[in-house]
């Protein structure tokens, strides 16, 4: 092998490395620039709710109905639920928000709701905490269906009616009421 041939090989290997660094280079500074314009600025809020039915990573996190950040986990603890969002940056939330599971159909996920809306004063921290004092979770439709069957229950000829009090007491209402419509 001869020199020449030898020296073209070097150069080569040196240009492949440049550019093997220029590429790694160029990664790192779009990671960096990715990493600046999504998280750079936003705020991570942690809130305890004493459930969590519809929330999901990446669920929509709103101020007044509006988008502002997304659900980033959910992870059950016992007795309360922790749920980590990312608030996009820019947007403020007041130190003393509170934080709300809204359902907005019977069919669609659920949200959560941070209220009220930033109009001046203590902004909310990155690394804040909501505890379950300041949060809301709705009423779950067999919560509401087993409520009913109890109210019923309690009402029904095994309960508050098992010596006809309430049958008495409707009748009693319905005699001193009647005729009187014109007079309500």
């Amino acid at each position: 092998m001869s020199a020449t041939e030898n020296g073209s090989g070097s150069a080569a290997r040196g240009r492949v490395g440049v550019i093997a660094i220029a590429l790694v280079l160029v990664l790192v500074v779009a990671g960096a620039l990715w990493w600046l314009f999504t998280s750079a600025g936003s705020t991570k809020i942690t809130a305890y709710f004493d459930k969590s039915v519809g929330i999901y990573d990446g669920s929509d996190v709103r101020v007044l109905g509006i988008k502002v950040g997304t659900v980033d986990s959910v992870e059950p603890q016992g007795e309360v639920v922790k749920v980590e969002l990312t608030v996009d940056r820019g947007v403020d939330i007041p130190a003393d928000a509170k934080a709300a599971q809204v359902t907005p159909s019977v069919v669609s996920d659920r949200y959560i709701q941070l209220a009220p809306a930033y109009s001046g004063g203590e902004k909310m921290a990155d690394g804040a905490v909501i505890d379950e004092s300041r949060t809301a979770t709705p009423v779950e439709v067999d919560e509401l269906y087993a409520s009913i069957d109890k109210l019923t229950a309690a009402l029904g000829p095994e309960g508050a009616n098992k010596e006809g009090a309430l049958t008495e007491f409707v009748k009693s209402g319905a005699e001193n009421l009647e005729g009187n419509g014109d007079a309500l």
